[in-house]
């Protein structure tokens, strides 16, 4: 086996190599003499110092601020000896954050590390900031402040060629302005991947040239948001959420014609609602649309939702009470003519209403899957799976808290409501009842086991 890795070209050996944490990496000197460098030119370098905690040595305690000072040495120690002209990955986590110690401290160590990894031609660069503390980011506190590549760094350090290779950005947990980030989106022509979250900072996102590689964009609780306008004809998959904000953040998209996943997220559905008629000339081609939202005691004005004529997967997640009502939501479902899996999660509270129905739908002619997770006997829940019964014609399976209904049990349940349409309450025993089996049925074949 030894004689076969020897035989190993030493490219190989060292792809090898990167894959194993920058410890482990560095153990590998004591395999063989050919060994001892190859540590040294790992192409995947990745520095975890998210979870410090005080610690013993010796029946010494080891405070946090030591801590990290040992990791501080320890990265600085990799760099100095690394000897590849360039790295596919840079990943850095760091619990920055310590009860007694100020981080500016830290952040010239930090921006040269950047400047390293940039330096080497880095392919993916990833950085996350108290990763273990996010109650202090919502607060405010030590927002590492990545640095302005285009004002920080002279052209004497850093040649902007460099930014040629990066391919990935992912930035958690920082302070950084869309000017920044628009710099890297302008003059990093190859990017297809641009993730930023819990960024605060950001305020209007609009990059002066085309995203014309970007794939993948996740804008994810970013506070102080206000905008976002990009170019980028090579979008496929799209994340924006907005937590806690009273304002509505502007989303303009030009020129995407190939959106096929997208995520929204925020407290109120008619913000949803409008970001969707907002972007719907991107919504073409997309195929899985998720939501996931609030309920508000009262919606105050009708939802508008865009055609999907391609749309497959809808994903709904909701917050409500059941005094409230989900069929507002029956517009987008009739939007996407060739729906055929439909999700719905529901957290609500335990206030009773009777379920409301709603007659004379178009039909869902490719509905074939229902899902629900978090279902209870309220009106919030029937309401939904009432109306699914009555339009989806080809509907072949529901799955509701993991317990599925197929076939001849899906049949029944939609002959019982044509048979007697005006009342739901004979449905909804029915289908408690058949969900009671299951449970009892499979309760019994986990004792079977034991």
């Amino acid at each position: 086996m030894g004689n076969s890795i020897d035989s190993l070209p030493d490219d190989l050996l060292i792809s090898i190599v990167s894959f194993l944490p920058v410890k482990e990496a560095a153990t590998t000197c004591t395999v063989a003499k050919r060994w001892q460098n190859l540590w040294m030119f790992s192409r995947v370098l990745e520095f975890d110092g998210s979870k410090m905690a005080p610690k013993f040595e010796n029946g010494n305690r080891i405070s946090v601020e030591r801590e990290k000072e040992i990791f501080v040495n320890c990265v600085n120690r990799v760099l100095d000896l690394h000897l590849s002209e360039t790295i596919d990955e840079f990943n850095l986590a760091l619990q920055l954050y310590s009860p007694n110690l100020n981080h500016n401290h830290y952040r010239s160590v930090i921006d040269r590390w950047i400047l390293f990894a940039l330096r080497k031609k880095v392919r993916k660069l990833k950085l996350d900031f108290n990763p273990n503390l996010n109650y202090l980011f919502r607060l405010g506190l030590d927002a590492y402040a990545f640095p302005n590549i285009a004002h920080d760094f002279s052209s004497a350090l850093l040649d902007q060629s460099a930014l040629v290779s990066l391919v990935s950005l992912s930035l958690t947990r920082v302070s950084t302005s869309g000017e920044i980030v628009g710099f890297f989106i302008s003059n990093c022509p190859f990017l297809q991947v641009l993730h930023l979250k819990h960024v605060c900072g950001l305020g209007s996102l609009s990059p002066r040239s085309p995203a014309i590689r970007l794939r993948s964009l996740v804008i994810f609780d970013c506070k102080d948001i206000a905008s976002i306008e990009i170019c980028s004809p090579s979008l496929v998959s799209f994340e924006f959420t907005i937590l806690n904000s009273s304002t509505y953040a502007t989303l303009v998209l030009n020129g995407v014609s190939s959106l096929i996943h997208l995520n929204l997220r925020a407290n109120d559905p008619g913000i949803i609602s409008r970001w969707l008629m907002d972007i719907s000339g991107c919504l073409s081609r997309l195929e899985t649309l998720i939501l996931v939202t609030f309920m508000p005691q009262h919606v105050e004005v009708p939802l508008l939702f865009p055609d999907l004529p391609r749309l497959q997967k809808l994903h709904l997640h909701v917050e409500t009470l059941d005094t409230q009502s989900l069929l507002c939501f029956v517009r987008l479902i009739n939007s996407a003519p060739l729906l055929h899996s439909f999700k719905l999660v529901l957290d609500h509270g335990t206030q009773r209403r009777q379920a409301r129905r709603l007659h004379n739908q178009e039909k869902l002619q490719c509905l074939k899957v229902f899902a629900v997770e978090g279902f209870s006997s309220t009106a919030v829940a029937m309401e939904m799976l009432l109306y699914v019964l009555e339009n989806a014609a080809s509907l072949e399976k529901m799955i509701i808290d993991g317990k599925v209904i197929v076939g001849e049990e899906v049949e029944l349940l939609k002959a019982q409501l044509a048979d007697s349409p005006s009342c739901a309450q004979d449905i909804i025993n029915s289908l408690m009842m058949l969900l009671l089996r299951k449970r009892k049925r499979r309760k019994s074949s986990l004792l079977k086991l034991l």
